[in-house]
């Protein structure tokens, strides 16, 4: 489903999977190590974006340990997965500050009743 290729002249590896398009999409990863050229590392990124597709193709929820995965990619990763439509955008909401003037102005407006058991 996604082909694994490497770029000696730049030093990456190249993920391609066919998108929710059509189109032929492309995920580079750069290398760090120079022992297995981050072979490893790039393989089981190719797997977890094959599970990436089946899970968008198919209209469902990725396995856990790939929505596990997910959770601790980095920004950048995450925006090339968000670019390729693996991913939905990730929107971080703030919660609004407390207006202290607004609530010790606000007066219930039911009287305070007690209740006896």
């Amino acid at each position: 489903m996604a082909s694994l290729s490497y770029e000696p002249s730049r030093n990456r590896w190249r993920i391609q999977f066919l998108g929710m398009d059509g189109k032929r999409r492309t995920v580079n990863i750069p290398t760090t190590r120079a022992r297995d050229k981050g072979q490893s590392k790039a393989a089981a990124l190719k797997n977890h974006i094959e599970e990436l597709v089946i899970a968008v193709k198919s209209g469902t929820t990725p396995d856990p340990r790939v929505q596990q995965w997910l959770a601790g990619v980095p920004e950048g990763m995450h925006a090339k997965l968000l670019a390729a439509g693996l991913v939905p955008q990730v929107v971080v909401v703030s919660p609004p500050e407390r207006k202290s003037s607004w609530f010790s102005a606000k007066q219930p407006s039911f009287p305070s009743m007690c209740l006896a058991v």
